[in-house]
């Protein structure tokens, strides 16, 4: 892990969910995103999914600053849409 990345771990505004927790930094001016995943979570295919949907989620949430996303194992089976009603209620917490 980068120095960056435990910054905003350490400094950052946490919002929690049963699958995943966000920490959150307005520190820059553009968008910086990162993931924290077991490597034994799962396949290599099913932890890039997961990743590819909450980069599609971000994009469309936020404009700027670092965000870093530690996926818990419980978030494995879920599908796209399940990951985005978890999302939306973890966006009411943030807005």
């Amino acid at each position: 892990m980068n120095k960056r990345m435990i910054d905003v771990i350490k400094n950052g505004k946490k919002f929690e969910t049963e699958y995943f927790t966000l920490y959150l930094k307005n520190s820059c001016n553009f968008l910086k995103m990162g993931f924290k995943i077991n490597f034994h979570f799962s396949t290599s295919v099913t932890r890039n999914r997961i990743k590819r949907i909450f980069r599609s989620l971000i994009r469309e949430t936020f404009e700027n600053g670092d965000i870093i996303v530690r996926i818990k194992s419980g978030c494995k089976g879920l599908t796209g849409e399940e990951i985005r009603k978890e999302w939306t209620a973890i966006k009411k917490k943030v807005f």
